[in-house]
């Protein structure tokens, strides 16, 4: 009885928290809205604008551009497809961060959800939200989805700059016996040897407060409907 009357009240809390969710969606509905207006709107938490103009932004700026030179070429992820491959950066990109001397966190000790890491600068006023994304060409962006949120984003629990870190990857063929990752000719390796990765060429750091996003919202229902 104990259990059930817990498992009531948590459900009753997530229906709250739904419900507060919808409402603040349909507060900031109706077209396109910026990201900053977004995130305040939903967190009650600032969004503070990425600016160059700012020696705190420039210290922050020159830790994650050093940050993507270490990394450029000298990582690889496995997976199928490009946007994929981005899960796969994250802890390398954190580990390099760490070792410039940042601390960095997954906020709220969770891998999903926006953001994907929190990060803090020695004397720098605000830390920095960080997203880290891929694509197949940083200069021929398309029309498809990139970016974005869902859920509560209960995992921005203070005013920060948020920042997204962009990587351009290619394929790259490498087999188990190469220590290389940037074998680019398959010839004379036996197929069940091969296995594709992707590995980072180049890097755009993003504001991610200038940034206009659309909410896309739907009609559902679940599996029992569906099918009774």
């Amino acid at each position: 009885m104990e259990k059930q009357a817990k498992q009531r009240i948590l459900a009753e809390e997530e229906e709250l928290l739904t419900s507060e969710q919808v409402r603040l969606a349909a507060e900031i509905s109706g077209g396109s809205k910026m990201f900053k207006d977004v995130i305040e709107t939903i967190t009650g938490h600032k969004v503070i604008a990425y600016d160059m103009s700012d020696h705190n932004c420039r210290t922050i700026d020159k830790y994650l551009k050093e940050a993507n030179r270490q990394i450029l070429y000298k990582s690889a992820v496995t997976t199928k497809r490009v946007n994929e491959s981005s899960n796969g950066l994250e802890e390398p990109y954190s580990e390099i961060l760490r070792g410039l001397g940042l601390i960095v966190e997954k906020p709220l000790g969770r891998n999903s959800g926006y953001p994907d890491r929190l990060v803090i600068v020695p004397l720098v006023e605000y830390p920095v939200y960080l997203e880290i994304k891929t694509t197949g060409d940083l200069n021929k962006p398309s029309n498809f989805r990139a970016f974005y949120m869902s859920g509560m984003i209960d995992k921005v629990t203070r005013s920060a700059h948020h920042v997204c870190v962009a990587f351009e990857v290619e394929e790259r063929y490498v087999t188990d016996s190469q220590s290389s990752l940037f074998q680019t000719s398959n010839q004379f390796v036996p197929e069940y040897k091969k296995y594709k990765r992707f590995v980072p060429v180049s890097a755009k750091v993003i504001d991610m407060s200038k940034k206009r996003m659309t909410l896309k919202s739907e009609w559902n229902c679940t599996g029992n409907e569906l099918l009774r």
